[in-house]
């Protein structure tokens, strides 16, 4: 959908907001610490004076959007140097796309699962991939469930990769 045809703006308009909007992400993220070390540079220290609850929310979601900006600028970047043909080199892989997003939901966090919806999205992987991929996703609660019970965690993953997969390869043969 091009954002700017449908809301009537000039030509690369929302292309331009979105970078300035990503910049400005980034460069909060950068000045809201001193950078001296790696909780610091992560904005996961303890602060003597505690910020109230607004600010804290306001510097982690720019840590992620950050992250997350300068992920899909390399995934593009490479996509586009590289002159990858990403639908068609996946479209290739056949049955094994769905076998590939249900392992990328056991990694932790939103931003592999940003990527496999935006592959979705473009054409690049089809439905039952994307629901492959959904279903094994446990995202950022996997991160704690780690740290307080790795053995658990692993098994919790494994168990949702049986459902994901037998709806991804189901809804293969029934529907594509």
């Amino acid at each position: 959908i091009d954002i700017n045809e449908l809301f009537h703006l000039p030509e690369l308009a929302s292309d331009y907001v979105l970078a300035v909007a990503g910049f400005i992400c980034v460069l909060i993220w950068s000045l809201s610490s001193k950078g001296m070390n790696y909780t610091e540079v992560t904005s996961e220290d303890k602060v003597i004076i505690t910020p109230g609850w607004m600010a804290k929310v306001a510097q982690d979601t720019q840590f992620v959007t950050s992250w997350v900006v300068a992920a899909f600028l390399m995934f593009e970047l490479s996509i586009h140097w590289f002159a990858i043909d990403l639908g068609g080199a996946l479209t290739a892989f056949g049955p094994w796309v769905i076998l590939a997003a249900a392992v990328v939901g056991f990694l932790p966090g939103c931003g592999p699962q940003i990527m496999v919806t935006s592959l979705y999205l473009q054409g690049a992987i089809p439905l039952s991939a994307q629901l492959a991929n959904s279903i094994s996703n446990d995202g950022d609660a996997l991160f704690p469930a780690i740290a307080l019970a790795p053995k658990a965690a692993i098994i919790a993953t494994l168990y949702s990769a049986v459902p994901a997969l037998i709806a991804g390869f189901t809804y293969s043969m029934l529907f594509e």
